[in-house]
C-alpha cells in the first residue's frame, strides 16, 4: 500500500488521514512518510523523536487495547493519584519524551472531540 498524506490510518477506533495523525503528534508528514518507506511501523514513525533514533517504544505492545492490557490497568490502579512521566516511561519501557508526546496527542484529540460535541449540542 502506497502511503500519502491523505491515506486513512486507523489506531484503535480512530481513523484519520496520515497528515492529521502527523499533525496531532507534532511530526512532519515527509518525515513520517520517509520513516514508513524505511520499514518503520506507523506508530513508531509518528511517535519517535524527530532525531530519527528509535527508542525502546517497540517493547510496548501497541496492538493490545488498553481494556485488554492487564499490566496497564494495574499500573493505573496502583497510581490512582497519578504518576510522573518518569514512572510511566519506566513502566512501559519507553523514553519520557515518548510518554509526553502521547500525552500531548491524547489531550489534543480530547479537546477536538469536546469541541465537536459542543458544536453538536449547539445544533441540536
Amino acid at each position: 500500500m502506497k502511503l500519502t498524506p491523505k491515506t486513512p490510518i486507523t489506531f484503535g477506533e480512530t481513523t484519520l488521514p496520515l497528515a492529521e495523525w502527523a499533525s496531532l503528534c507534532d511530526r512532519s508528514v515527509p518525515m513520517v512518510l520517509r520513516r514508513a518507506r524505511h520499514g518503520w511501523p506507523l506508530h513508531e514513525a509518528l511517535l519517535q523523536p524527530a532525531d530519527g533514533q528509535r527508542t525502546g517504544a517497540q517493547e510496548w505492545r501497541w496492538d493490545i487495547p488498553y481494556e485488554e492490557h492487564l499490566a496497564a490497568q494495574h499500573f493505573i490502579r496502583d497510581h490512582a493519584g497519578g504518576a510522573t512521566l518518569d514512572e510511566v516511561a519506566e513502566f512501559f519501557g519507553v523514553p519520557r519524551g515518548v510518554v509526553r508526546t502521547i500525552e500531548v496527542a491524547a489531550l489534543r484529540r480530547l479537546r477536538r472531540r469536546l469541541e465537536v460535541l459542543q458544536d453538536l449540542e449547539e445544533v441540536a
